[in-house]
């Protein structure tokens, strides 16, 4: 059995230890001052709009991943 090509090693890498920061971190654009994920939502309207954001943790974690394999795709073009 082959291995993976290095960038998607890397990428997957890069990709974990990045959410396990953002989820040990919990930046308030993304959580709750309970430790709660947001929901998704703007804040218009009335009501508890304080809990909502644009960029709830899936998108994160969506973009994260694109970005990661992205930078590593681009990476590994230019060297080699």
């Amino acid at each position: 059995m082959a291995l993976p090509p290095a960038r998607v090693i890397y990428s997957t890498l890069f990709f974990v230890l990045t959410m396990l920061l953002i989820i040990v971190a919990r930046p308030k654009g993304l959580f709750e001052p309970s430790g709660r994920a947001k929901e998704f939502g703007t804040g218009g309207g009335g009501g508890d709009q304080q809990g909502r954001t644009v960029f709830p943790i899936g998108v994160v974690v969506v973009l994260v991943a694109v970005l990661s394999l992205y930078t590593f795709a681009m990476i590994d073009l230019v060297f080699n």
